[in-house]
């Protein structure tokens, strides 16, 4: 809707996508596709009382002869924790490589790998990530 964001409400559990080349579905349905080099926020919320940014989803889109999304980062601002999820299904947490799963980070979220997906579980905010390591990933908030 020319370049900005818009705030919705969910009043069940919704998902919202980034896939392919990228093309987009919003948590309300809408469809985009968006071939750029960039990196962008997929999903964000506030569940905190102070009204801050709790989470914040980004993907990198890489252009080529094909635009894809390249990686993933999940931000916690609050807590000055940063995941990210890479090609391949490589995770890192502020910078440091996770090998062993399930792992749970500071009691704030759990990161897990089965079948070639890694799934991100933010606790406080009951919102679920998964990125299947090549050009898919998902996220799902709670009303």
């Amino acid at each position: 809707n020319g370049g900005s964001c818009r705030r919705v409400r969910v009043t069940t559990d919704r998902t919202c996508l980034a896939f392919g080349d990228p093309h987009f579905v919003t948590f309300d349905g809408t469809y985009y596709a968006f071939q750029g080099q960039c990196e962008y926020s997929l999903a964000q919320g506030s569940v905190s009382a102070s009204g801050g940014i709790d989470f914040d989803v980004r993907v990198m889109g890489t252009a080529g002869q094909v635009t894809f999304v390249r990686y993933v980062s999940i931000l916690l601002p609050l807590h000055g924790l940063t995941v990210t999820l890479s090609q391949g299904g490589s995770v890192q947490v502020n910078g440091a490589t996770v090998s062993t799963f399930p792992q749970t980070v500071s009691g704030l979220l759990t990161v897990s790998q089965s079948k070639g997906l890694t799934a991100v579980l933010l606790i406080e905010q009951d919102v679920r990530i998964v990125w299947d390591g090549r050009a898919m990933v998902g996220v799902t908030v709670p009303p």
